[in-house]
């Protein structure tokens, strides 16, 4: 990872409830990029699928057969929200969403870094 961007991360860290979100295609990295960054700035690491299996009191595989795209959309952007309200710095992968609407004003805002991951 680029040092100067390490750099400017860290020169963030330690603003109230700072969020660095990482979003990507599956398989994209976004668990394992987050889980070194999170390391390296000592703070804790959140992972979206993570916190849909614990919450919701299921298996992935469950969640994603039930019901429809929107209802699950729902619960994750639910999810989100109290996430983005923790009062801690915190990176966080979000897996991706297609009804963004269910969160995209809580994510919004200068105490969130937000960045996609793609593969080439």
């Amino acid at each position: 990872m680029n040092a100067l961007l390490i750099k400017g991360i860290i020169s963030v860290k330690g603003d109230r409830g700072m969020k660095i979100c990482l979003f990507g295609v599956s398989n994209v990295g976004k668990t394992t990029v987050g889980k070194l960054l999170a390391e390296r700035l000592d703070i804790k690491f959140v992972d979206l699928d993570e916190e849909v299996k614990n919450r919701l009191k299921m298996s992935l595989e469950e969640f994603v057969n039930t019901e429809n795209l929107r209802w699950r959309d729902q619960k994750r952007g639910s999810i989100i929200k109290k996430i983005i309200k923790m009062e801690e710095d915190v990176v966080f992968a979000i897996s991706p969403i297609s009804y963004i609407e269910n969160f995209k004003t809580s994510i919004i805002s200068d105490d969130n870094l937000l960045i996609e991951l793609y593969d080439t």
